[in-house]
């Protein structure tokens, strides 16, 4: 590695680990000593460390709230849990976090976040927007009484569902199926017309 790839990359991880002292590229150039010679660099004794170290730093600087105290770092995961319950999509971040610091919260949000996907996905995939309103009433009945997610899934249904009618897609729908047959057919003669036409310019 070049030596400005190596300041940009010092940089990168210039960032102190919570309440050590030391920065991340520091305690990873550590770490790595420590992996090849297997013996502490620090301290007076000798200590046998496992190969997880490496990976426990970078995990380390992963964490977005790596260096916050206790309490900043209960009000983070309360955001999470609002913007969840609110029906908002959450980032890679805010999921990584849950993932590592509250595992089962996380298969929580993580099955949330992919009926969300999924609503939306069917709904960009309608030809009216009667079949919108369908498939919007069809997802929320399909909501367990018994779910514990049942909150931030409708939540996130509805939220995804008005995003959605924002867009120049939803607004360029005709608005009954019956509508949008009617195109399909029009546009489908009017191939079919052309292409023979171009048969008989062939001919």
């Amino acid at each position: 590695m070049s030596v400005q790839g190596t300041l940009i990359f010092q940089n990168l991880l210039g960032k102190e680990t919570a309440g050590k002292g030391k920065s991340v590229f520091e305690k990873l150039s550590e770490a790595v000593y420590t992996t090849q010679t297997g013996m502490k660099i620090t301290g007076d004794e000798a200590e046998k460390v496992d190969g997880f170290s490496i990976q426990a730093e970078f995990m380390e600087y992963l964490d977005p709230t790596a260096g916050l105290s206790e309490e900043q770092k209960k009000a983070y995961e309360e955001q999470i849990m609002r913007k969840l319950r609110s029906g908002k999509k959450l980032t890679p971040e805010e999921l990584n976090y849950l993932r590592v610091k509250n595992p089962q919260m996380y298969v929580q949000a993580a099955r949330v976040q992919a009926m969300r996907e999924n609503l939306k996905n069917q709904l960009e995939n309608c030809h009216s927007k009667e079949e919108v309103e369908k498939v919007y009433g069809d997802a929320m009945s399909m909501v367990s009484k018994e779910d514990p997610m049942r909150e931030a899934l409708i939540a996130a249904y509805d939220d995804v569902t008005t995003e959605f009618k924002k867009t120049d897609k939803y607004q360029a729908l005709p608005a009954k199926e019956e509508d949008a047959r009617q195109k399909t057919d029009a546009e489908l003669k009017m191939d079919t017309e052309q292409n023979g036409q171009g048969m008989e310019e062939v001919k």
